[in-house]
């Protein structure tokens, strides 16, 4: 299960680095820079709507993974021919 919003509540109301949130929920400082950075990049701003669901964020924040995961593969298959 993602932390996407414990990330996010603890970097905008509780002003904490990276380093602190990554050790205060178990995961890598690199995971909570990539969420951050991902969340800043969708344009959308903290406090989130309250309408916003977890899968409805998380759909916003990797959709852009997913889609240059795509690319990447039909890529591969392409010059593997």
């Amino acid at each position: 299960m993602r932390k996407t919003k414990e990330i996010l509540r603890l970097k905008f109301e509780g002003g904490l680095g990276n380093h602190k949130i990554g050790r205060d929920l178990s995961i890598s400082a690199s995971t909570v820079w990539d969420t951050v950075a991902l969340f800043q990049a969708t344009g959308l701003t903290w406090p989130l709507p309250p309408e916003l669901s977890q899968a409805a964020l998380e759909a916003r924040l990797y959709r852009h993974r997913a889609d240059s995961s795509r690319v990447l593969k039909t890529t591969h298959t392409s010059e593997s021919r």
